[in-house]
């Protein structure tokens, strides 16, 4: 059972102004790259069928090459998070698990937060696209 204390903390949350203007933010952004993406050659997105659910802080991608494209990336200045899951069930088994230790080795995640306006997004999404243009896979 959630406390009162908490209930009222998540109603200021869900009031507020600021978050709701960051959550359209990020949600808009989500939506900018899923839609650049759906359709690419290079890049993975995961299923996404409503926005106002699946407001993710960054925006994950499925790709070749995470590391040479994320230093790719970092050498341009546009930084991306290279771990959104890890697969921690090695530490206790041995035995891979193919869907988590993909996740952990093709997924990156890039920025979609209330600071990132479209032309930021749009040279994300060149870059990627460059990068896989010049390199063959």
């Amino acid at each position: 059972r959630i406390s009162n204390f908490s209930v009222k903390i998540i109603d200021a949350v869900i009031k507020d102004k600021m978050f709701s203007k960051s959550f359209n933010i990020r949600k808009n952004n989500n939506r900018f790259y899923f839609n650049k993406f759906k359709n690419s050659q290079y890049v993975k997105t995961i299923p996404m069928t409503n926005f106002n659910f699946q407001n993710f802080l960054d925006f994950p991608i499925i790709v070749k090459d995470k590391k040479k494209l994320t230093k790719h990336l970092f050498d341009r200045g546009l930084e991306v998070r290279e771990y959104f899951y890890e697969n921690c069930e090695n530490l206790i088994n041995k035995r891979k698990r193919n869907s988590a230790s993909y996740f952990e080795n093709y997924l990156l995640c890039l920025p979609s937060h209330k600071l990132m306006d479209k032309k930021i997004l749009v040279k994300y999404v060149m870059e990627i696209n460059n990068f896989y243009k010049t390199n063959s896979f």
